[in-house]
């Protein structure tokens, strides 16, 4: 698809604001804190993007979808986090009131969230209905004057800490099985018995709070009720259908930005005297990656366009997937280096991931083990050079793997001791058991750190090979991954 004229100009005004106010200082600062930024949210409600999607008539811009996907797409470019400021209003926030609000709801919460005076969020996920929304525990039971009274816990709420009011989901005739009888409330977040969980530690998107909603005897007015009652949960899955249009133009941003990223340390790397990005290997890499990304794009585009003209659209997961696999190959590409973060500069650390899949009755043997081996060098001065005084840390985990089955470490000729660590036969059990606490990630791996001193015997011409093997019993080598450190001796 060839964007027009007015679509190109939006484009290229999502791009600037993008590339001018998302400064590395202001990312590093969601990493590091997790906080949301009230600043570059009002920015981006000034510039009007948290209506694009909003009807002018309830304060928005009254943008089409396609415009939506793009302002989503370059958003994720730069930063995924704050792709999901702008989003949420013109999605799941506000998404549910222009699909089933009356007129005098939309005229109430609608202005104030397409300005970005306030902040709404959408609250479907429980602790025991996740993926299925149908199994809703929530109750709201209807009282005489046709208020009702919400009790119940929401979790995993994008946005709660921050939000002013929040689409919520509740039983409302207990005699409907399943997902019948659930109906669709906006909750003041303001009212008695409404309060908060902790907000969640996240692995990523960081800088977007998370955490539960807890209603105890909360009592919302007659208007609170969204939509016809009992009929909550179809409301929740065409809202759900239009985010994930937005999801996939997030991945297509992502996928962006990785392969841009990769494109220019590809450009700036030398190795034998030359760019990377001169190796066949790397440059059919890129372009498989641009190639890709492209693809996913336009299916995303054609599928907003869809969505303009009223039709159904069916978003596949093509995009995600896209950018999974995009990550994966920059990374490669990387190297290591993709994880510099000022660690001391005599720590490199090797991290060596051992994976085995079952699939038979979680059994694994040596003729039915899948196994993949990754070896990757972090040093934030010198890359692979660490003095002889230095360390070299090496992680590893293994889940899966028949008793049989073990690492191998070998620096030059000699083998590292005691860097098996105890074999868990159900990697689903281990996760769970890492996620409740009751134990912690090193107790199914483990670390273990090599002073290079010991090991200068097998340093030969400045250099020191470290070779990963996964071997059986009878010492047969099923994987192996080697790297070269650089010793300086002085």
């Amino acid at each position: 698809m060839i964007l027009d004229q007015k679509h190109l100009r939006f484009q290229k005004l999502c791009r600037q604001f993008a590339e001018t106010e998302f400064t590395k200082e202001l990312l590093d600062k969601l990493e590091e804190t997790g906080d949301f930024d009230w600043d570059i949210f009002k920015k981006m409600s000034k510039y009007g993007f948290c209506g694009v999607k909003i009807p002018k008539e309830y304060g928005g811009a009254g943008g089409d979808y396609l415009s939506y996907a793009i302002l989503v797409e370059e958003f994720a470019r730069v930063s995924p986090v704050l792709s999901i400021y702008a989003n949420t209003s013109n999605s799941l926030g506000g998404g549910p009131l222009m699909l089933a609000g009356t007129e005098e709801q939309k005229q109430k919460y609608l202005p104030p969230v397409a300005k970005g005076d306030e902040i709404m969020v959408f609250a479907l996920t429980e602790p025991g209905a996740g993926s299925d929304a149908g199994g809703t525990t929530t109750r709201a039971e209807e009282q005489e004057d046709g208020s009702f009274i919400l009790n119940g816990r929401k979790t995993f709420i994008s946005g709660a800490p921050m939000a002013d009011y929040c689409i919520v989901f509740a039983k409302t005739d207990s005699s409907q099985k399943g997902s019948r009888g659930i109906s669709m409330f906006v909750l003041d977040m303001h009212l008695p018995g409404v309060s908060l969980g902790k907000p969640e530690n996240k692995m990523g998107i960081k800088g977007y709070p998370t955490c539960d909603v807890i209603m105890e005897d909360v009592h919302v007015p007659k208007d609170a009720l969204v939509g016809k009652k009992d009929k909550g949960f179809g409301y929740a899955m065409q809202t759900l259908d239009g985010g994930r249009l937005g999801m996939a133009a997030q991945g297509v941003g992502i996928a962006q930005g990785c392969l841009e990223e990769a494109v220019k340390y590809a450009k700036e790397r030398k190795q034998f005297g030359r760019p990377i990005a001169n190796f066949q290997a790397i440059s059919f890499m890129l372009a498989d990656m641009a190639t890709e990304t492209e693809a996913a794009r336009q299916l995303v585009y054609h599928a907003a366009e869809l969505k303009d003209a009223g039709k159904t659209i069916v978003i596949v997961t093509h995009s995600m997937d896209v950018v999974k696999e995009l990550c994966d190959r920059a990374i490669w590409i990387y190297d290591g280096h993709f994880k510099m973060d000022g660690k001391p500069e005599e720590v490199i650390e090797a991290y060596i991931n051992q994976i085995a899949i079952d699939h038979q009755n979680q059994k694994v043997n040596s003729s039915s083990l899948k196994h993949e081996t990754k070896v990757m060098i972090d040093d934030p001065q010198n890359y692979s050079h660490v003095s002889k005084n230095g360390s070299v840390m090496i992680r590893g985990w293994r889940l899966f793997f028949d008793d049989e089955v073990k690492f191998r470490i070998r620096i030059g000729n000699k083998d590292v001791p005691d860097i098996n660590p105890e074999t868990r036969s159900d990697v689903y059990a281990a996760y769970m058991d890492v996620c409740a606490g009751n134990m912690s990630a090193e107790e199914i791996g483990f670390n273990k750190v090599i002073n290079v001193s010991e090991y200068m015997d097998e340093v030969k011409d400045g250099r020191m090979s470290v070779t990963a093997e996964l071997v059986t019993g009878e010492n047969n080598i099923l994987s192996s991954q080697s790297l070269t450190l650089f010793v300086d001796e002085e």
